[in-house]
């Protein structure tokens, strides 16, 4: 309850100047269904009716399906079952296969650490991939589509002797990664011939980073890609949700809310792209920027975390940022946020308003 009367508060419908994302994920395992399925066709409506003119500025090519099943390598049919009625309105879809959870992340390890660095789960990880590719392409024989690799990964750990203090290096990390990207984008290739997408990430500023480690983030980021050549989009998160601070004026409401704290700004994403942008080898095709359309917050006690749309304003000066750097804005997490920060608070039998 209180998530959602933190919501509420930060539901402000907003229209932004710059153009938004190309795509959009959509974490289907969190796809509502049932009775509350209007929800969710409410987002994908609004694609469909304002986001498909050619040319315009606010048009959405692409649609990202982060997980499509589960940690037992079944499809979550009901989700699917309302999200591809919607394909029809998105010129490609990407299709991840799962986020599978890291056995030592409940004694506060990380996935993206030592569950990579652990060569059963990246072949359980693999696996599970395989099955539910197999079951996408007997649900969907005939549709053409792409894949999406689920685990991300904090590209600084591909730098330094002692990553996160785990005592891997830097090294190790990343060819841990090489091998695990190397061996599913492969798979996924065989089994259906398309581009494959990945959306890592940056935890530390641009800033905090010396000449040095730069030097080397960008060498680690460019052994990866030449040996991974099936990698063939790379959408990195600009790390502004994932890094910011609300504060509410109330205990149960978000309403008025403090100005949120960034730890990263466009500043940040638009530095690392051009890192990036020296790195790729000719087989990436597509570089740009994940750009997070929510915040983190809690109240002044900080006695609960919870998620919301990002502040509308700062949005929409990030969308400058990236337009006046020339960064392209690609597919951007998530649909649900998306909705909230363009056309306001969900309500079942109220039409949106057009943009």
């Amino acid at each position: 309850m209180r998530t959602l009367l933190l919501l509420l508060g930060l539901c402000i419908s907003f229209q932004a100047s710059a153009g938004g994302p190309r795509g959009l994920f959509v974490q289907v395992s969190s796809v509502p269904t049932g009775t509350e399925a209007w929800k969710a066709r409410k987002w994908f409506e609004a694609v469909c009716s304002h986001h498909r003119t050619p040319g315009a500025a606010d048009y959405i090519h692409d649609l990202v399906l982060s997980d499509t099943g589960d940690a037992h390598g079944d499809l979550y049919a009901a989700q699917l079952d309302l999200v591809d009625d919607y394909f029809h309105c998105f010129d490609n879809i990407f299709m991840g296969t799962v986020d599978l959870p890291w056995a030592g992340e409940s004694t506060g390890q990380s996935r993206y650490l030592h569950g990579i660095m652990d060569s059963g789960y990246r072949w359980e990880n693999i696996l599970l991939s395989r099955k539910i590719a197999d079951a996408l392409i007997a649900r969907y024989p005939m549709r053409p589509f792409n894949w999406y690799v689920t685990l991300e990964a904090n590209l600084n750990y591909f730098t330094g002797s002692n990553a996160g203090g785990s005592g891997y290096s830097g090294s190790q990390i990343k060819e841990a990664y090489k091998a695990y990207i190397q061996q599913l984008s492969a798979d996924l290739y065989q089994k259906r011939a398309g581009a494959v997408l990945w959306s890592p990430t940056f935890w530390n500023p641009y800033s905090s980073l010396d000449s040095a480690t730069r030097t080397a983030l960008a060498g680690a980021i460019s052994n990866l890609l030449q040996a991974t050549p099936r990698l063939t989009w790379l959408h990195f998160q600009d790390f502004v949700g994932q890094g910011s601070d609300v504060r509410c004026t109330a205990t149960n409401v978000c309403s008025p809310w403090q100005k949120p704290a960034y730890t990263f700004t466009c500043v940040d994403a638009v530095a690392y792209y051009g890192l990036l942008a020296t790195a790729i080898p000719t087989t990436v095709a597509s570089l740009a920027v994940n750009q997070e359309m929510f915040l983190f917050g809690a109240d002044n006690n900080g006695a609960f975390k919870a998620m919301f749309p990002a502040d509308p304003v700062e949005l929409d000066a990030r969308q400058q940022c990236y337009a006046q750097n020339a960064v392209p804005i690609g597919t951007s997490w998530e649909i649900r946020w998306w909705y909230l920060t363009r056309y306001g608070i969900l309500t079942a039998n109220v039409a949106y308003p057009s943009p």
